[in-house]
């Protein structure tokens, strides 16, 4: 997944999430631990709907989260 944004005072854009790929198994624990800044909160956003990825997708118990987002916005 990626998420791109536009920043103010800097020409172009600013990744928020540069590419990010995961695979976690049935009943695994997992854990998202990184820096300030490094886009744990993006990709939880963009994970439960929150944001639109400007790239990739995400699949979670099977269910494909853009088919979400886009029946969410009906």
């Amino acid at each position: 997944m990626r998420k791109l944004y536009k920043k103010e005072g800097i020409d172009g854009i600013y990744p928020a999430v540069r590419s990010f790929n995961l695979a976690i198994a049935a009943k695994e624990t997992f854990g998202l631990l990184g820096p300030n800044g490094a886009g744990k909160t993006t990709l939880i956003s963009m994970i439960t709907g929150m944001y639109e990825p400007n790239y990739g997708n995400a699949w979670i118990g099977g269910y494909d989260i853009q088919t979400s987002i886009e029946k969410a916005q009906l």
